[in-house]
């Protein structure tokens, strides 16, 4: 334990390692956090205030640990339009886990701007981390987590922050959360430009040459997905809910017949009934919004994420993707948000992919894209069944008519049994509760968090 903060400070601030043979091994971990200033320290504590330490005697590196929740807040400002800065809140944090899962450091900051009710201009910075031994997935998973807690955990205070075993956020009104990056770490900048470039369609299909020969074959490649889809919830003998639909794990043939696969997050549910779990499931950019709100899960969470898919093919651009215009701050493009805004503007095929060319059959490409906003509409009980969605790419029923601008869809997070602790402004503690489904998992793990 005396080697990991020493280490991680030589190592830019994370450091994952073992000790002694089994059964004795000795699992560690620390990381300190990009918003404080632990660059000038040569040692951490046990109770530094920059930096996690966590140790086990069971490996616990690359999954992540939601077991328990430490809140913070400043118990002596409160802001005085709490409507317009919880919406503001779930906006910015919203995207900054979203950008935080994809960024190589594991870690995003921004700002939004919002008006109160007394007509003051305020201006709300975030922040959000993970630790870097997690993938995008386990990343976005983590945020998620204490991103469907906060509406419900922290006031409506001045600051306030969310932090776990593998992930932290913070927000903060008016006062911006200034980051602690060494240059050899930090990212280097995206390229100023005023155009958006794709990505890239479904995974298989961009990183090979195969892309450029191959015919319009989206619309087949997206039947074949919702036909597996609709054989697992309707077509067996028991609803399979697979919980992670993403290109990865769609598999393509010789013939580009799409398959299904990797169902380690599936769950079987009897036909009658829902599946509803407790825990987080599946991709940031591809997950059901309300799941990170509900934690439920079901055959239309499963149909969400088929609609996106259906989007990044037939768009040849990833669900989120943070793009940077010349002189200007990072930006935010959502598949869904952009697509919709063309669709009720009536130019919905100027978001097919720039790379066919025009050589696609402009039905067949309406008809993707649009079944495709259904699937992904916010509101749960507006969406198709996989055998209506499908039943529309083949033709056999006609396009759903859905509304020029994208809904926003209502729904309340459950209540969670957290530990949390308010500060005042000058970071002491004012008080603190426990929760007792929680706080058990100090027991059983020995693990410390440290800030």
């Amino acid at each position: 334990m005396n080697e990991l903060p020493s280490s991680a400070i030589a190592n830019r601030g994370f450091q994952y390692g073992t000790a002694g043979d089994a059964p004795d091994s000795v699992f560690g971990l620390t990381m300190c956090y990009a918003d404080l200033n632990w660059t000038a320290r040569e040692m951490m504590s046990f109770y530094d205030e920059a930096c996690i330490l966590r140790y086990s005697d069971t490996p616990f590196a690359s999954v992540a640990d939601t077991d328990i929740a430490l809140y913070e807040w400043n118990d002596s400002s409160f802001v005085a339009d709490t409507a317009g800065f919880k919406a503001t809140r779930w906006e910015l944090m919203a995207r900054l886990s979203a950008e935080a899962s994809v960024s190589s450091l594991r870690l995003a900051n921004g700002s939004r701007g919002y008006t109160d009710s007394q007509g003051v201009e305020q201006v709300l910075y975030g922040f959000a981390q993970c630790t870097r031994d997690l993938n995008a997935s386990e990343c976005g998973r983590c945020l998620a987590f204490f991103l469907a807690d906060i509406p419900v955990s922290l006031p409506n205070s001045t600051y306030g922050s969310a932090m776990g075993y593998s992930c932290y956020m913070a927000c903060s009104v008016g006062e911006e959360l200034s980051l602690t990056i060494p240059p050899e770490i930090a990212e280097p900048p995206l390229p100023s430009t005023t155009s958006y470039t794709p990505p890239g369609p479904a995974e298989a299909p961009q990183h090979c040459s195969a892309y450029r020969l191959v015919p319009w074959r989206w619309h087949e490649i997206v039947l074949g997905i919702g036909s597996a889809l609709l054989y697992l919830h309707q077509d067996w003998e028991q609803r399979v809910v697979h919980r992670d639909i993403k290109p990865s794990n769609v598999m393509l043939d010789a013939s580009f017949n799409a398959k299904l696969g990797d169902f380690g997050l599936a769950r079987l549910v009897d036909h009658n009934r829902e599946s509803h779990t407790t825990a987080l499931a599946g991709t940031m950019g591809y997950m059901d919004p309300e799941c990170m709100v509900t934690g439920s899960t079901s055959a239309v969470s499963d149909v969400y994420s088929f609609g996106v898919v259906a989007l990044e093919i037939a768009c040849g651009r990833r669900p989120i993707v943070v793009l940077q215009e010349a002189q200007e701050e990072s930006t935010t493009m959502y598949l869904v948000q952009w697509v919709w805004e063309l669709y009720g503007r009536g130019r919905i095929l100027d978001a097919a992919d720039s790379r066919l060319n025009g050589e696609f059959d402009n039905q067949e490409m309406e008809r993707v894209m649009v079944t495709a906003l259904w699937c992904a509409h916010p509101d749960r009980s507006m969406r198709p069944s996989i055998r209506q969605a499908v039943n529309v790419l083949r033709l056999e029923a006609p396009l759903p008519i859905l509304p020029p601008a994208m809904p926003v869809a209502m729904f309340v997070p459950p209540v969670r049994v957290v530990l949390s602790e308010s500060v005042d402004v000058t970071g002491s503690s004012a008080s603190s509760g426990a929760g007792t489904a929680r706080s058990s998992a100090v027991l059983t793990e020995a693990s410390s968090l440290l800030r």
